[in-house]
């Protein structure tokens, strides 16, 4: 038997769960991934965690959150990135396919189940010269939606301050632009530009 009020219980622990998430991440530290003529680069701020990873060939992910649910969905790109490198031709390996038919369903999964402990992740990740275009990001929020985009990305704590992450890809364009290309990684700290080549 059903009560009438389950509808309203389902909402209310949903809108609970995303609240309790958006606390966990709110302290996580941006970032940002940025696309070159030659290449992607993806900065972060903070010493702690690993943050940036290597999924494929041409495929990078970042993240920021629980280090465990992190590891978790890094292992299950990785995973899918092999066994259709395996099966079909490494030239197959897509970033859509793993956003689209992997980890974006798998996190919908665990925000949706409120028996189940959710991820607690924001994920983005980075293409070179895939099928879609020169450097595809795409960005995977802890409730499974994802979003694409070309020459810039970012996953922070507060997502209510992308123009910081805006400012902060302008930047390293300027700085990239003075230094001539030649970044090979840079680090933002405090409103500064620090770059290392």
């Amino acid at each position: 038997m059903m009560l009438s009020d389950e509808p309203y219980r389902w909402a209310e622990a949903v809108a609970n769960r995303r609240d309790y998430i958006e606390d966990q991440l709110r302290t996580g530290s941006p970032v940002v991934g940025l696309g070159f003529e030659d290449g992607v680069l993806l900065v972060t701020l903070g010493r702690g965690q690993q943050k940036l990873f290597e999924v494929y060939d041409r495929i990078a992910l970042a993240a920021i959150g629980h280090s465990t649910d992190i590891e978790k969905l890094r292992q299950g790109a990785l995973d899918m990135a092999h066994t259709i490198g395996f099966s079909y031709s490494e030239d197959d390996v897509t970033l859509r396919q793993i956003v689209y038919f992997g980890l974006g369903p798998a996190m919908k999964a665990g925000f949706d189940d409120i028996i189940r402990s959710p991820f607690l992740t924001r994920i983005l990740l980075a293409e070179l010269d895939g099928q879609e275009g020169a450097q595809v990001f795409y960005t995977v929020d802890y409730d499974g939606s994802f979003f694409r985009s070309e020459g810039f990305a970012a996953v922070g704590g507060d997502f209510g301050n992308r123009s910081a992450y805006g400012q902060a890809a302008n930047g390293l364009r300027l700085c990239n632009a003075v230094a001539g290309g030649g970044i090979e990684s840079g680090l933002i700290r405090e409103g500064r530009e620090e770059t290392r080549s």
